[in-house]
């Protein structure tokens, strides 16, 4: 039966593999949630700025209205405020 570190020349060889393979790891982690963060907080700065916009909130309230009552699809809602939203 082959040990765990009898496929390597040494302990401290195994040691110094893992280490590197678990820094590795946990580097493409860290990197991965920084770029996940970033995206986090764009999308809610936009939401932010789409809910605040003047133009935006005229029409929400309608186009919601209008959305729940099946009077507008709703692509076609959004469509609009993202237009509105996009005019200034």
């Amino acid at each position: 039966m082959i040990g765990r570190f009898d496929i390597v020349a040494s302990e401290g060889d195994a040691r110094a593999g893992v280490l590197h393979t678990a820094n590795g790891e946990l580097a493409a982690r860290r990197q991965h949630q920084s770029l996940a963060w970033m995206w986090e907080r764009i999308e809610a700065g936009l939401k932010h700025d789409f809910h605040e916009h003047e133009a935006v909130r005229a029409l929400l309230a309608q186009l919601t209205k209008d959305v729940e009552a099946g009077r507008m699809p709703a692509s076609t809602a959004a469509r609009r405020l993202l237009d509105a939203w996009h005019k200034d």
